[in-house]
C-alpha cells in the first residue's frame, strides 16, 4: 500500500547546477577602434605610469622599451641584464615564435633610464624587470597595468600590451624605415618581425620600375607608372654580421 504523504513530483528537464550559457564576447575590432597604439597615446601612458605609482619609473620603462623594440609581453618580462649593453648602447632582443634574434640600438634617454633603473633595483636581480617582491614581472602582471594605465592616461578604449607592438610596426612603416642592405626588404620587418603586419611575402618580392612593360604588366596611372618584377631577395649577411659586433 502507498504511503499517502507521499507526491509524484514530476522531474525538471533544467537541473539547477547547470551552468547558463555565458554572452558572446564580442569581437576584438568591436570593442576597439584599432589594435594598435599611436606615439602620441604610448607617450600619454608613460607619462600616466610616472605619476601613477611609487615604481612609475620602472612601469615606464616598460612601456618605452616594449613600444620601442616591438617587443611581446613574454620577451619583456622575461629580458635580462646579460642582454643589455649600456657601454655600446646596445640591446640583444631573443625572440619568440621562430622569429630570429636580433641587435637594436638603444639611444640616449633608454640608456639612461635603464642605468637608474639596475641602480635602484634592490635586491639585485638578472632580471631588468622585476616586482617588489624582487621576482620577475609576469604577463599576467604587465597586462594588468597596462590595461590600468590605459585608463589612468585617458586612453577611450580597452588597451593590452601586444598593442604596443603593433604601435611599433606602424611607428616604423609610416616613417619609411628600410633595410640599409636591400632596398627590397623593409627595416621594420627586420626590426619588427610581426607576421602579420609585414606578411612573408614581403621578403621574397619587391617593386621596381621596368621599362618596356605593357599591359596587364603596367601598374600606377599613364605611361610613366611602375611596374613588378619578382626578384628573389638573397639574405643580407653583411648587414647581420654588422649587427651581431
Amino acid at each position: 500500500m502507498g504511503n499517502p504523504a507521499l507526491t509524484l513530483v514530476v522531474p525538471s528537464p533544467v537541473s539547477g547546477t547547470v551552468k547558463k550559457p555565458m554572452p558572446n564576447r564580442k569581437a576584438n575590432d568591436q570593442l576597439r577602434g584599432r589594435q594598435h597604439l599611436s606615439e602620441s597615446e604610448v607617450a600619454r601612458l608613460e607619462k600616466a605610469a610616472r605619476t601613477s605609482n611609487r615604481w612609475g619609473h620602472r612601469d615606464a620603462t616598460m612601456i618605452m622599451t616594449a613600444f620601442r623594440h616591438g617587443l611581446r609581453a613574454i620577451e619583456l618580462v622575461s629580458m635580462t641584464w646579460d642582454q643589455v649593453d649600456l657601454d655600446a648602447g646596445k640591446l640583444h632582443v631573443r625572440r619568440i615564435k621562430n622569429s630570429s634574434p636580433s641587435t637594436h640600438i638603444l639611444d640616449g634617454k633608454e640608456i639612461r633610464a635603464l642605468r637608474r633603473l639596475k641602480r635602484e633595483q634592490q635586491p639585485s636581480s638578472p632580471y631588468v624587470f622585476t616586482t617588489e617582491r624582487a621576482s620577475p614581472f609576469t604577463t599576467a602582471g604587465f597586462r594588468k597595468m597596462v590595461a590600468r594605465l590605459g585608463i589612468a592616461a585617458g586612453i577611450e578604449f580597452p588597451i593590452h600590451p601586444h598593442m604596443l607592438r603593433h604601435g611599433t610596426g606602424f611607428k616604423l612603416a609610416n616613417d619609411g624605415r628600410r633595410h640599409p642592405g636591400d632596398p627590397g626588404l623593409p627595416r621594420a620587418q627586420e626590426h619588427h618581425q610581426h607576421g602579420a603586419l609585414f606578411p612573408a611575402e614581403s621578403r621574397t618580392v619587391q617593386v621596381v620600375p621596368v621599362a618596356g612593360l605593357t599591359g596587364s604588366s603596367r601598374l600606377g596611372r599613364g605611361d610613366g607608372g611602375w611596374h613588378v618584377r619578382l626578384v628573389q631577395i638573397q639574405e643580407d649577411r653583411a648587414f647581420r654580421q654588422h649587427e651581431a659586433v
